[in-house]
């Protein structure tokens, strides 16, 4: 008996090898797509555009759509974004992490959690503060004529692109134009174009954030003027001219904490 059992191991080994194939051709075996709870008749379990066995190359997870959780599938990232990180997007799309947002203590005041309001981009899309909940966030006040503005605008872009994978986000809320008038879509293209821009730059028609904040106490009617708020979106400091230098530095404090 003993003899006919080892006879028959080969067999049984080639019926398992043969078993064990790549059905849907996406690069891995079904004892994989098992082992990782992939689905090994779908090539993109997810369906998020990108096949299980690219996914497991990249690092990315073949059954989450969206691996890092900022609202985009790791397919839309694949192409200018990125999909292990959640504070990186695709060009011109900005994540929404409003749902996280727990505001207890709202007002304009230093130490309150800034109030949610919505705007329009460069792009013409809609956005709201709140979508940046969790990250800390330097609120610009511009205008198109102020001088120090523009100076602040200069290495802006660089602040940006060297802190945004810690959870860092700037916003220039463009209050006038180069006339003193209230700004349209044409000109925070011009402006995002002038200074390689590529954060939100948002208009917000009767500039109700900014005459609230002028309410409060908060700003106190000097442009530039930026506000700091933390990863729970409350007013940690505000400053207006130039140069900014304590501005960044209580960033680099707060992305540290």
């Amino acid at each position: 008996m003993r003899i006919a059992l080892l006879a028959l191991l080969p067999v049984t080994l080639a019926f398992t090898v043969a078993c064990d194939t790549d059905a849907d051709l996406d690069g891995l075996l079904k004892s994989e797509e098992l082992e990782l709870g992939t689905d090994p008749k779908n090539a993109d379990s997810d369906g998020d555009g990108i096949d299980d066995g690219d996914e497991v190359l990249a690092g990315t997870m073949p059954t989450e759509a969206d691996s890092d959780g900022d609202g985009f599938t790791d397919g839309e990232e694949a192409i200018n974004g990125d999909a292990l990180n959640k504070y990186h997007w695709p060009d011109g799309l900005w994540a929404d992490f409003s749902a996280d947002a727990d505001i207890t203590n709202p007002g304009w005041h230093i130490g309150e959690q800034m109030p949610d309001f919505q705007a329009k981009d460069q792009f013409g899309n809609d956005v709201s503060l709140h979508q940046f909940y969790g990250m800390v966030v330097l609120l610009d006040f511009s205008a198109g004529w102020c001088g120090p503005c523009r100076q602040l605008a200069e290495d802006a872009e660089d602040h940006f692109l060297n802190k945004r994978d810690e959870g860092f986000v700037t916003i220039h809320l463009m209050i006038q134009d180069n006339q003193g008038s209230e700004p349209n879509k044409r000109f925070l293209e011009d402006w995002a174009d002038e200074y390689g821009i590529t954060f939100p730059v948002v208009r917000q028609p009767g500039n109700d954030a900014s005459n609230q904040l002028s309410i409060a106490g908060t700003d106190e009617g000097y442009i530039p003027f930026q506000i700091v708020l933390d990863q729970e979106m409350r007013i940690d400091m505000a400053f207006s001219g130039v140069p900014n230098t304590p501005v960044k530095q209580r960033i680099n404090q707060l992305l540290e904490q």
